[in-house]
């Protein structure tokens, strides 16, 4: 994938590294699947299946891995800035401070040659953040 020279530019990741996160790719089928088997052995409405699949969608878009072009000084912002919002730093990279079980592999942030790998909502607040401090205005 080409980079893209301006700072904090962000690209969602080919599909190919996508489909690289197991627990997401199989999370949003068997929750569809759980919704129909409750729809059909139970006779819930198809309207909860209907409602809880489209109601899944937004947290698909906004989980979505995504790259962001950063400057090469930014590193430590960064790390400042994750550490605040319940990440821990590991070797794998900053991971949520929750249990394994609660978070998705797409969902870890980790730094790349020149930009970082995260979700797009963690990506666009985090471009926020460095588009808002205060020596970037100076």
């Amino acid at each position: 994938m080409p980079a893209s020279s301006t700072p904090y530019a962000i690209q969602l990741l080919p599909l190919r590294e996508q489909w690289r996160d197991t627990y997401r790719v199989l999370f949003f089928p068997g929750f569809a699947g759980v919704m129909a088997v409750l729809v059909v052995w139970l006779h819930w409405p198809v309207a909860l299946l209907t409602s809880g699949c489209i109601g899944m969608l937004p947290s698909l878009w906004i989980g979505t891995p995504a790259r962001m072009t950063i400057a090469s000084d930014d590193r430590a912002r960064i790390d400042a800035w994750l550490s605040c919002r319940r990440h821990q730093r590991t070797h794998r990279g900053w991971v949520p401070a929750l249990p394994r079980a609660l978070y998705f592999d797409s969902q870890i942030v980790r730094y790349d040659d020149d930009g970082v790998i995260g979700p797009l909502i963690t990506l666009r607040l985090l471009r926020r953040h460095l588009l808002a401090d205060p020596r970037l205005s100076a």
